[in-house]
């Protein structure tokens, strides 16, 4: 491809819709439990003619809320867990803003941890993290009466023109 093709916005906008009309249309609501599923994450596309599009270390799954006037796309970060991000780009390609969500679903003696994310139809993204601790003793049992938990909750809407706004940040503390 030549230098001046690549420049040409009408040919970048081409670009990006044939990007994502590769990109399978998600349902909502959709529920993303410790991340992405496997059965999500096996639709994602790994093609390098669209390597500008793509963020590193993250794979695109799909499209979500198709009536808008710009495009949510749903990445996968290659980790443990295939963590969430959405990406909003303009019809032509320019990416608008970003949410990225860890992922905390961690099992051990002591800590055990759990992540929701709530993909609503009415572009709500709603995220529940809970972290159990406890303390544990040298056979790494976990002590009774030790334990506590955290509940995280985090609540984005995406606006008009497809920007993240964050409606809640939450965090509390339960001692059971």
């Amino acid at each position: 491809m030549s230098g001046l093709a690549a420049c040409n916005p009408q040919h970048q906008s081409d670009r990006f819709q044939r990007f994502r009309s590769r990109l399978p249309e998600l349902s909502v609501p959709l529920v993303l439990h410790c991340g992405i599923g496997n059965d999500l994450a096996q639709s994602a596309i790994v093609d390098t003619n669209y390597d500008e599009y793509f963020i590193p270390l993250r794979e695109p799954i799909g499209r979500l809320w198709p009536q808008q006037n710009y495009i949510t796309v749903l990445f996968g970060e290659v980790a443990d867990y295939m963590e969430p991000q959405l990406v909003t780009f303009s019809t032509s390609g320019k990416q608008i803003d970003s949410l990225f969500v860890s992922v905390n679903c961690e099992s051990e003696p002591g800590l055990h941890g759990n992540s929701v994310m709530y993909l609503n139809s009415d572009l709500v993204i709603l995220t529940v993290d809970t972290i159990f601790t406890s303390s544990v003793d040298s056979m790494h049992h976990e002590i009774a009466g030790t334990d506590s938990l955290v509940v995280y909750i985090e609540r984005h809407k995406i606006d008009e023109q497809g920007h993240f706004i964050q409606l809640e940040n939450d965090k509390k503390v339960l001692h059971p």
